[in-house]
């Protein structure tokens, strides 16, 4: 997607390039919505996914993913939640961590679930993994709004370019901090209750430790949460307390509920060794 022309097509109704617009059809045909759903309120603030996409594609942002989950109900198909990751032509030097590369995640739904959001985010190239970063660390980045807003847009998005940089050596200095075999073994053992609430048991968490690429091998903090957060979010292995495979996560809100508060316990370890 990185060749994505930016000019807008005169011959769709979206104000997008064609083949944008054929995407959006196959993977999440709720960012196309022309209308909300039929139970809401006049007062409800219909903002469509397709106009926040022509203001970042304009301001130089490229589709990376498109996330509709399949719902039961096929009578809400237009206004189911959805995902769409982009990132910017200017950001072009990756990290040498793994391949990381910022990026914003756009969340809208067109019914009750969800306002639209603006995330800040880093994606892994080598695991094709997300990670959604805690508000705090994109200073402030995390946006929600009521309506259509040009200038709320294109402020969020400068903000977001803004810090990059800063993210980047914030993730420099977690790949440099050495945790010891227990440290590793407690923030392994924290990560599996974000995903199993009330779990605390050790051969869990030594499973959700296990590293599946070499390059996530070692106890420094950035590759201890990224291996716990491929095995939550991926899954694939046996949890040895059922003896059954771990399913993957493939709901928007629980992958998105998983990444932050795997964010913000890794911001707590980080602060701990700062400190």
């Amino acid at each position: 997607m990185d060749n994505l022309p930016i000019t807008v097509i005169s011959n769709n109704p979206f104000g997008l390039p064609d083949d944008v617009v054929e995407m959006l059809d196959e993977k999440a045909p709720a960012a196309l919505a022309m209308s909300p759903a039929s139970h809401v309120s006049e007062g409800y603030s219909f903002v469509p996914t397709y106009k926040i996409l022509e203001v970042l594609l304009s301001q130089g942002f490229v589709i990376r993913d498109v996330v509709q989950p399949k719902g039961r109900n096929e009578n809400n198909l237009m206004t189911a939640k959805h995902r769409i990751s982009l990132r910017h032509k200017s950001v072009s030097a990756m990290s040498r961590l793994g391949n990381a590369f910022p990026e914003i995640l756009l969340f809208n739904s067109h019914g009750w679930q969800c306002k639209y959001l603006l995330l800040g985010g880093i994606f892994r190239f080598v695991c094709e993994n997300g990670m959604i970063v805690a508000d705090q660390d994109f200073g402030g980045f995390l946006k929600r709004h009521e309506g259509f807003d040009y200038d709320f847009i294109i402020n969020a998005t400068k903000e977001w370019v803004n810090q990059v940089e800063p993210m980047f050596e914030k993730i420099t200095r977690m790949s440099e901090i050495e945790l010891s075999d227990a440290q590793v073994l407690d923030f392994a053992q924290e990560a599996t209750q974000i995903r199993w609430e009330g779990v605390n048991d050790r051969r869990l968490a030594i499973a959700v430790n296990d590293a599946q690429r070499y390059e996530d091998e070692g106890n420094n903090l950035w590759n201890t949460m990224n291996r716990a957060q491929e095995n939550l979010i991926r899954g694939g292995f046996t949890n040895p307390l059922t003896g059954r495979k771990v399913r993957a996560i493939n709901g928007i809100d629980a992958d998105t509920e998983i990444n932050t508060k795997l964010w913000q316990l890794a911001d707590r370890f980080y602060e701990s060794a700062a400190a």
